[in-house]
């Protein structure tokens, strides 16, 4: 499997930000809150955090 990886450490922290400010944040606010980001890449980054219990998956 290719390791997903933030490019830049600015990129991190605001994902970072979003999540922390809003942990129920929803992958399509995330995304639309992160517009410079690929989407695809984003979902895929979530996912993988989800998948090694960084984040958790919660369903509403």
């Amino acid at each position: 499997m290719r390791e997903l990886s933030i490019s830049e450490s600015e990129q991190s922290q605001r994902i970072i930000h979003c999540i922390a400010v809003s942990p129920a944040i929803t992958l399509a606010d995330l995304t639309a809150q992160l517009p410079e980001l690929d989407a695809h890449k984003l979902r895929q980054l979530v996912t993988e955090l989800c998948r090694q219990h960084v984040l958790e998956l919660v369903r509403q």
